[in-house]
């Protein structure tokens, strides 16, 4: 929020706010309320938060914290794992809802093995170069060659040894799981 001056984007956010209706999914949208008439963060003593300012000054914000909705109709809860960048976390979602995470149709056939002889993308970027030539013989984690994204360069090593084919050419953009290579 903007304004002239503070205390105009102060009024302009609290106004905001006290119009704005999200309903179904849980929000911090309380909590930027409460905010909002925190003395520390608009007291005429200016801004006296900081980036742990909640874990370590704020006095309120366990008050925030309400009772989980239940899930619509009574039903059941599945309970399961996800990866989400690296990390594991637990995921609960209600029993109707799962059916709509199947990959495909019940009648599709589950999707072949990956090839173990191609090795892929871990990231989209260019690629920079290649340090060996087709038909080399390589060695597991040797490097291969380089994969440049956001201005960082990623050495692409060998999964396993044996005879290297390269199958994207240097200066080309590649999506992550692209087919870089086969060992075989």
């Amino acid at each position: 929020m903007s304004g002239a001056t503070r205390d105009q984007a102060l009024r302009r956010a609290r106004q905001a706010l006290a119009e704005l209706r999200i309903e179904g999914i849980p929000t911090v949208v309380d909590l930027h309320r409460r905010l909002l008439t925190d003395p520390a963060f608009t007291g005429p003593g200016g801004l006296r938060v900081h980036t742990r300012w909640l874990e370590t000054e704020c006095q309120w914000l366990d008050q925030l914290a309400g009772k989980r909705p239940l899930p619509p109709d009574g039903s059941d809860v599945v309970r399961t794992w996800v990866e989400v960048d690296g990390r594991r976390m637990s995921l609960a979602l209600p029993a109707g809802f799962v059916p709509a995470f199947r990959a495909g149709p019940a009648d599709e056939p589950p999707a072949p093995p990956p090839d173990p002889a191609v090795l892929t993308a871990l990231l989209s970027g260019v690629l920079v170069a290649w340090h060996v030539s087709d038909g080399e013989q390589v060695t597991q984690g040797q490097s291969l060659g380089v994969l440049e994204a956001m201005k960082m360069e990623k050495v692409i090593n060998a999964h396993r040894s044996g005879t290297v084919r390269c199958l994207a050419k240097p200066g080309e953009f590649v999506a992550e799981g692209t087919e870089l290579a086969r060992i075989e």
